[in-house]
């Protein structure tokens, strides 16, 4: 039996029960009156009319019977009717609920009701509905968002590791057709074996380091000078460029509790991110600071720039947002800032980027500090921070 059925019932017969109630009284009544009028009528009127009288009351009474059976019949048969258009309408709600609910099951997870006003338990029960319908929404999308990313992350994996093991085949085969016989061709194969294997390498390396990072801390905590750190990291760059214009500006030591190791790589691929995207004689700088409890680490360029969509996706997973300038030899897997975002974040921290096209990039890290002393530093405009420059660290 269905819940309407059971509240229409249920209502039928407790107005039921007071009818009887009400009837049974109203009878009772009526047969102590006509009781006490039968005693009293043979002294005041006489055998005949007290019959008479009797006779009278018991029309009377049984009239009144017939009327009110009428009436509690007609008064039952519309309240019976009545309750079940108000039980209906009041499950009404449940109803859509429950359609919504088979609707979400089946995949339309868009799916809401018209909730009743909030003071009613029904009005309640429909906007908690709604929240859980969206929360389960948000839920399947960022599952669905997931499951996507790590697809495109398996493919690009896949075809980043495709090249070097083609590579490394066809210059095996070469070996096992007579290049051992011809010195030349023997060593180009073996320098392009091992130089397509360390690319490999280097590859699964930076994978494995993204699945350590992704598990959202680092692997030590020491305190970490981000200036001399940064400092160390333009040296190391301009040993390998001697011919760029990159140069390192602080306001004295930043300290940060962090991994040592995976901070220098966080500065060491954002500066490798310059050298491979700009062109030779880009200038860049590098500068560290405080700011409100946080550690600054900002790397900005005169270069090429990034159009608005590449830099909504340049932390991405094997994203490139540009060839390599003319004549540069090699390419990168793709994985550099999104390292750089991992570092950021495992550190409590966030990676950024801000650029205009044909005017340069700026990358701006932010890690909580361990010692939180605030130094003010002075904005040009939303898009660069300036930090109070000493002497800048040339080559």
């Amino acid at each position: 039996m269905s819940l309407r059925t059971r509240l229409v019932l249920t209502t039928v017969g407790l107005v039921a029960l007071a009818l009887i109630l009400v009837s049974g009284a109203t009878f009772g009544a009526l047969q102590d009156w006509a009781t006490d009028r039968a005693e009293a009528a043979p002294e005041a009127w006489g055998t005949s009319a007290a019959f008479g009288q009797d006779a009278a009351d018991r029309e009377l009474i049984s009239r009144l019977a017939g009327v009110l059976g009428i009436t509690s019949a007609i008064v039952l048969a519309g309240l019976t009717v009545l309750a079940a258009w108000l039980v209906r309408r009041g499950l009404r709600p449940l109803e859509r609920m429950a359609d919504a609910a088979a609707g979400i099951g089946a995949g339309e997870l868009e799916r809401r009701i018209d909730a009743a006003p909030p003071s009613t338990e029904v009005g309640r029960l429909g906007h908690a509905f709604n929240t859980m319908a969206a929360d389960l929404e948000v839920a399947f999308k960022q599952r669905e968002e997931s499951e996507e990313r790590l697809r495109r992350f398996v493919a690009d994996a896949s075809h980043e590791l495709r090249t070097p093991v083609a590579t490394i085949r066809g210059y095996a085969e070469l070996f096992r057709r007579g290049a051992h016989a011809r010195p030349e061709d023997l060593d180009r194969a073996m320098t392009r074996i091992e130089s397509e294997a360390a690319r490999m390498g280097l590859l699964v390396e930076e994978l494995l380091q993204l699945t350590r990072l992704d598990r959202g801390r680092p692997r030590e905590r020491v305190p970490v000078d981000l200036a001399e750190l940064a400092a160390d990291a333009v040296a190391d760059t301009l040993a390998v460029a001697p011919g760029r214009p990159i140069s390192a500006v602080g306001s004295g030591p930043v300290p940060v509790t962090g991994d040592p190791a995976s901070l220098r790589q966080l500065v060491g691929n954002l500066l490798a991110n310059v050298l491979d995207h700009t062109p030779d004689g880009t200038p860049a700088t590098v500068r560290v600071a405080r700011d409100g409890g946080y550690a600054l680490i900002e790397v900005a360029d005169e270069g090429p720039g990034l159009e608005p969509e590449q830099a909504e996706r340049v932390f991405e997973r094997f994203y490139r947002a540009h060839r390599r300038p003319a004549g540069r030899m090699g390419g990168g897997s793709g994985l550099g800032l999104s390292i750089v975002a991992a570092v950021a974040s495992a550190h409590g921290g966030t990676a950024t980027v801000t650029s205009t096209p044909g005017a340069g990039a700026t990358f701006l890290i932010r890690i909580p500090q361990a010692d939180a002393s605030p130094v003010r530093i002075p904005q040009d405009d939303a898009s660069t921070v300036r930090i109070p420059q000493d002497p800048p660290i040339s080559r």
